[in-house]
């Protein structure tokens, strides 16, 4: 694998596009033997907000990977959230499609109960976003998402000016609302070697429910003792550098 080099796919969540990256791409560059670096959007999100978004996580696998470039590889996909679900079907279903796969602070049934999949303040926030003009909605966002940056109000901006590009219609977030709570941790068919990163700061999610995913799944696990839920902005340096370790495991 160290002469090869690898391709990654990026694969972000709710109502997110590929521009909620900011700079992870980038950092993924400043690994050795690193390929070609794409980032693929949510059906109803991004590049794709016009359409609708399938009632079923394997569903939106599907129409992701009808997209994915097939004269390259080989590839790694790097998830988050409910994009993390989305790969966890793909390679439950396609397991010669990724050499491995990184999930990020992922959730699903099977490996934790509703109450730590969505923490009880994450739902009282999100429900009240629901009646914030989209200023608002974006800087409550960013405070429910992040616990290490300190550009809140420059970040915030930025995530407003891509709704307005590509505006997620309520319908799709519900969509893959629905699609994300009927989704279960595929333990006996996944084939695909995994590496599961999550951040004990985490708003959203309770990190426990990344142990047990690790523990299904018998992947490593990498914790993050001070990044939110978006681990990829908060710090892509510690991402970067644990991929670094699994790689020159894998290598060995």
């Amino acid at each position: 694998m160290d002469e090869e080099k690898l391709n990654w796919l990026l694969l972000r969540g709710l109502a997110r596009e590929q521009q909620h990256w900011g700079e992870f791409p980038q950092w993924l560059h400043t690994l050795p033997g690193c390929g070609d670096v794409v980032s693929l959007d949510l059906p109803g999100a991004g590049t794709q907000w016009r359409r609708r978004s399938p009632l079923s996580i394997a569903g939106i696998t599907d129409d992701v990977r009808a997209r994915l470039p097939s004269n390259k590889g080989p590839w790694v996909v790097i998830a988050l959230s409910l994009g993390a679900m989305v790969a966890l079907d793909w390679c439950s279903r396609y397991p010669h499609d990724f050499t491995f796969a990184v999930l990020v602070n992922a959730t699903a049934r099977g490996c934790c109960p509703l109450w730590q999949r969505l923490r009880w303040r994450a739902v009282i926030a999100l429900s009240r976003m629901a009646f914030y003009s989209v200023e608002r909605r974006e800087s409550a966002v960013y405070q429910l998402t992040t616990a290490l940056h300190h550009d809140q109000a420059a970040i915030a901006q930025h995530w407003l000016a891509i709704y307005r590009q590509h505006p997620v219609h309520r319908i799709n977030i519900v969509r893959q609302l629905f699609a994300a709570g009927r989704f279960r941790v595929p333990v006996g068919s996944m084939r695909t070697p995994a590496l599961v990163l999550a951040s004990k700061k985490d708003g959203l999610a309770h990190f426990s429910c990344s142990e047990n995913m690790a523990q299904q799944l018998d992947a490593p696990l990498e914790l993050h003792e001070h990044a939110g839920h978006d681990l990829p902005l908060d710090d892509p340096r510690w991402i970067v550098d644990r991929l670094k370790k699994y790689i020159s495991i894998r290598s060995c």
